[in-house]
């Protein structure tokens, strides 16, 4: 009796085999930030974690570089006439990538925001103001780039317990224009961020799942067999 019980415990634990490790797709994200300030700026580092690889295999790093501007425009029409004056305010931010072999050298932004404004002709004072001058106004802009990288070679340069980090670089190219004369005034800033996304294959161990037919099979051959002995042992 006592056997039988134990062949079956050992059926039951075949069964239960199922729930052994597996692959399961996950992700994690890091990101940092650049604080929006006057441009133009140059070789400022954004740097983020590394990917662990004790949490399982790395298959894919995305790369989310989003940049913004903000900033003031004055402007003066010097002409004799009036004119439909167009003021933008803008910048290109960029991230250097070049130490990765998969991917293009930069992730390239060039954000802006622009106004147009009627300005007469000149009424004689240089002040930004009255009939032939306008501002401050206020104008701002966002833009964004993104890559996915697969290469082994540069996943290996993600994978680590410390962090890798890339230059972003900001050059204010604010414009006017409109009137053959025009004084322009601009206050320019930029800042940006990078967002890293890590997808890996983590090792887990999800719950038990139904047995295959076969290994039901067994079992019920099993379980059968134990009632049969124990109806034998009760009439003996």
């Amino acid at each position: 009796m006592k056997q039988s019980k134990k062949i079956v415990g050992t059926m039951l634990g075949g069964a239960m085999l199922f729930a052994s490790a597996s692959s399961q797709a996950a992700v994690i994200t890091h990101s940092d930030t650049i604080a929006t300030t006057s441009t133009n700026w140059g070789a400022t580092p954004l740097s983020v974690s590394q990917f662990d690889s004790n949490l399982g295999t790395l298959t894919q790093v995305g790369l989310f570089f989003s940049a913004n501007v903000d900033g003031t425009a004055n402007a003066e029409s010097l002409d004799a006439a009036p004119a439909l004056v167009t003021l933008d305010i803008s910048a290109n931010v960029n991230l250097d990538l070049s130490s990765l072999s998969s991917v293009a050298d930069f992730l390239f932004t060039n954000v802006g925001d622009s106004t147009s404004v009627n300005l007469s002709a000149f009424d004689g004072t240089i002040d930004f103001s009255g009939t032939s001058g306008v501002g401050p106004i206020n104008l701002s802009g966002t833009d964004s780039d993104s890559r996915l990288i697969t290469d082994a070679g540069d996943l290996g340069l993600f994978t680590g317990l410390g962090t890798i980090s890339f230059d972003a670089f900001a050059f204010g190219n604010s414009t006017g224009s409109g009137a053959g004369n025009l004084i322009t005034q601009f206050a320019t800033n930029a800042g940006a961020d990078l967002l890293v996304e890590y997808t890996y294959d983590a090792t887990s161990t999800p719950p038990a799942t139904v047995p295959e037919p076969g290994t039901l099979a067994l079992l019920g051959l099993g379980l059968a067999g134990l009632g049969y002995r124990s109806r034998k042992a009760k009439k003996a």
